[in-house]
C-alpha cells in the first residue's frame, strides 16, 4: 500500500511538472528599450527589475508593465559589471572603471560611490555581500571588502593572480575563483585566507547553496563541495570549456560553455544528464532553470529555451547581438536582456 501510494505521488509531481513546462509559450509581454547595450545581469525586488547598460545608466523598471519607474544617469559612462544586489532598502552594484554604487531602490537616488585609485584596472565582474560587508574582485589580483552602510574600506587581499570573476559569500565566507585556477575561501569578517583548492583553469563565480559550493570553470569542470570541512562531492569533467557560472534549480545544475553549448548535469552527483549545442560564439550570461525549462543563449546568437529533463528544444527567441547578462524569473514571466532591449515573456 505505502508503494502504491509513494508511486501515486510521483506521478503527480510529474504531471504538475509537465503542466508547469507547458503554460510557457515564450510570448513576449513587454519590452523597454535601454541607452546602451547590456552589461549587467538583471536582479528582481518585489515589483522591480533592477539592471544597469554599457552606459552606465542603471534602471528600475515595473516589472509587470516594463514602465520605467527611475533611472539614474550617475555612472558617467562605466558600464556595469555583473548582477546588483540588493540591501534593506538599497541595490548595490559595481561598474568596470572600478567604482562601488549603492542606491535608493525607492527613488535611484544616492547612497553612497567607493572609487578606487585611477592606477587600479576596475573590476570584470560584480559584487557579493554578507556580514554586513560588500566584496568585490579588482582585476589586478585584489579583493577588496566595503562596509555596506556607507562603502569605506574595511580589508584588502592580495590573491596570486589577475581576477575575471565576481566572488560568492556564504555561511561565513567569501570564495573566489582566480584566473590560474587557484580557489580561495577567505574569513569574511577579517579577509583571512583559510582554505581552498583548485582547477586546471579560470574558475568562474561560484555558486553556495544548501552548505554546498558549487564551481566551474575554464578546464572543462564542474565540481561540488559540501563547505563544512571543504570535502569534495563530485566533479565532472564536461566536452568543452565552461564559461559561466553554474546554477542550480530542480535538482539541476546548468553551465554555459565557451563553444555555444549548454551542459545540466544532476545536481546531487554531478552526472551527465545532456549537453545541447545552442549557436554559435560562447555562452557568456549565465543559463536559468525555471518551470521545467532551461533558458540559454550565446553571445552571437538567439535565446534557446529548452525541457530541463530531456534537452529537447522547446523555443527559439531570435536576437540581433546575443545574449550578454544573466536573465531572470519570476511568476511565470522570464526577463532577459538583448538587443539593447529588456523583453519580457511569458
Amino acid at each position: 500500500m505505502k508503494r502504491k501510494f509513494i508511486l501515486f505521488v510521483l506521478t503527480l509531481v510529474i504531471i504538475f511538472s509537465a503542466l508547469q513546462a507547458s503554460a510557457f509559450e515564450a510570448k513576449t509581454k513587454w519590452s523597454f528599450k535601454t541607452a546602451g547595450l547590456p552589461t549587467g545581469g538583471l536582479k528582481i525586488h518585489q515589483n522591480m527589475l533592477l539592471f544597469g547598460d554599457w552606459t552606465g545608466q542603471f534602471y528600475a523598471l515595473d516589472k509587470s508593465s516594463g514602465s520605467l519607474l527611475w533611472s539614474n544617469k550617475e555612472g558617467n559612462g562605466n558600464a556595469v559589471a555583473g548582477n546588483p544586489q540588493i540591501f534593506e532598502d538599497n541595490v548595490i552594484f559595481a561598474h568596470v572603471d572600478g567604482e562601488v554604487t549603492c542606491l535608493k531602490i525607492s527613488d535611484g537616488s544616492l547612497v553612497w560611490r567607493y572609487r578606487q585609485s585611477q592606477d587600479d584596472l576596475g573590476f570584470n565582474d560584480g559584487i557579493a555581500i554578507g556580514e554586513g560587508l560588500v566584496f568585490a574582485a579588482k582585476k589586478e589580483g585584489e579583493l577588496i571588502a566595503l562596509d555596506i552602510k556607507d562603502g569605506h574600506l574595511i580589508w584588502s587581499f592580495k590573491t596570486s593572480q589577475n581576477l575575471q570573476s565576481a566572488p560568492a559569500y556564504g555561511e561565513g565566507f567569501v570564495f573566489l575563483g582566480e584566473d590560474n585556477g587557484i580557489f580561495d575561501i577567505i574569513e569574511a569578517k577579517t579577509g583571512k585566507r583559510v582554505n581552498g583548492g583548485g582547477a586546471g583553469g579560470s574558475i568562474n563565480t561560484p555558486v553556495v547553496e544548501g552548505g554546498n559550493l558549487y564551481v566551474s570553470a575554464w578546464d572543462n569542470s564542474v565540481q561540488a563541495v559540501q563547505i563544512k570541512d571543504v570535502i569534495p562531492l563530485w566533479n565532472t569533467k564536461v566536452k568543452e570549456p565552461v564559461t559561466t557560472s553554474p546554477v542550480t534549480a530542480d535538482g539541476f545544475i546548468a553551465a554555459g560553455t565557451a563553444r555555444g553549448s549548454v551542459v545540466v548535469l544532476n545536481q546531487k552527483d554531478g552526472n551527465f544528464l545532456w549537453d545541447k549545442h545552442i549557436g554559435s560564439g560562447s555562452v557568456i550570461a549565465k543559463p536559468l532553470i525555471a518551470e521545467g525549462l532551461v533558458f540559454a543563449g550565446t553571445d552571437h546568437g538567439n535565446l534557446e529555451i529548452i525541457e530541463a529533463d530531456t534537452g529537447k528544444a522547446k523555443f527559439t527567441v531570435e536576437t540581433q547581438y546575443g545574449v550578454y547578462s544573466s536573465p531572470a524569473y519570476s511568476e511565470g514571466v522570464f526577463y532577459f536582456f538583448g538587443d539593447n532591449k529588456v523583453q519580457a515573456l511569458q
